[in-house]
């Protein structure tokens, strides 16, 4: 097929240079996941959080 179903949250930097981690698929699934094709399109969404100190 030619794509990878897999998709990957990796740790995040903004412009001022703070980290962000990953805290959730919109799926509900973990950091690194297989998507499963469906006829319909489907949105993800990653949530990132700043680190806990």
């Amino acid at each position: 097929m030619g794509c990878d179903p897999n998709v990957y949250a990796p740790c995040q930097k903004d412009a001022d240079g703070r980290l962000w981690v990953f805290e959730s698929w919109s799926d509900g699934c973990t950091t690194a996941h297989r998507i499963d094709s469906t006829e319909d399109p489907q949105t993800y969404t990653a949530t990132f959080r700043r680190p806990r100190r």
